[in-house]
């Protein structure tokens, strides 16, 4: 299943996120290099810490990283059907007339973790991933993704101007995210002194509110991190999404303007 997302230059306005309060460990990563090798796309597979994530259950996230073209072409036949769909959805929203697979990584579990995609010319991406669920939408994920320049440094200019467009983002959903907070904690004052601490209503809205402080205090932490590191972020975005989805997640021309990177993400459900 695919869905559309109203894309901006270089991410989407959205206003929920997730992440997780301790990093997965890496267990095991093959390079682009020997992928490439292989004649496969560079593969993560991660595993989550037991309890790193509020409602976390087991699922895995594909990540396709493709190349939009505006000049006239065939779509390249290793683009992923998901992946396919999902752009063929959005091609009121984007101008790229063929997509090739630039990479590709398949990440196991949730929380927060990290991997690395190869894209055009070589150029390798640092990618975060969190995600998790609620116990009243299990099936509903909370995703926070940022995808940046492995390098930091490295200049692209068209990737600073974008910059410029995520901190304008940022700073809207800052507000709605704490707009959220001051909501869920009013609710939680009024349904205490209506049913008393104890009550399962209580109970729930207090979790929820436990939830989006954790949630918020991870995405201020990542985000302070990348401007620690002083990489690039290509593509920086939150947004929900539901187990067996494809979601187009955003965009970063490259310079010269007729080509982008385009991100997706598939959220895997749990294989019996």
């Amino acid at each position: 299943m695919s869905r559309t997302i109203a894309i901006v230059s270089g991410g989407i306005v959205c206003a929920t996120v997730a992440s997780a309060q301790e990093p997965a460990a890496v267990v095991a990563w093959q390079s682009p290099g020997a992928a490439a090798q292989a004649g496969k796309p560079s593969v993560a597979v991660t595993t989550l810490k037991p309890g790193t994530w509020p409602g976390a259950t087991t699922y895995g996230f594909s990540v396709v990283l493709v190349l939009g073209d505006m000049q006239g072409g065939t779509t390249a036949e290793n683009v992923p059907a998901a992946a396919r769909k999902a752009l063929a959805d959005m091609k009121d929203f984007l101008p790229y007339k063929s997509y090739r697979l630039l990479d590709s990584a398949w990440i196991l579990g949730s929380g927060n973790v990290s991997t690395r995609l190869r894209g055009l010319d070589d150029q390798e991406y640092n990618l975060n991933l969190s995600g998790g669920s609620s116990r009243e939408e299990p099936k509903t994920l909370r995703i926070s993704f940022q995808l940046r320049d492995a390098e930091p440094g490295k200049p692209n200019d068209a990737a600073d101007a974008e910059a410029a467009i995520h901190r304008a983002q940022a700073s809207s959903l800052d507000h709605t995210r704490e707009l959220e907070r001051e909501s869920l904690q009013q609710k939680l004052r009024d349904l205490q002194a209506q049913k008393g601490n104890n009550h399962p209503d209580v109970v729930r809205a207090r979790a929820q509110l436990e939830q989006l402080n954790l949630q918020l205090a991870e995405f201020y932490n990542q985000r302070r991190t990348v401007v620690k590191t002083g990489t690039c972020c290509i593509i920086s975005t939150g947004f929900t999404m539901e187990i067996g989805e494809t979601v187009v997640v955003g965009t970063s021309r490259l310079r010269g303007g007729d080509k982008a990177l385009i991100a997706l993400l598939t959220a895997v459900p749990r294989t019996k």
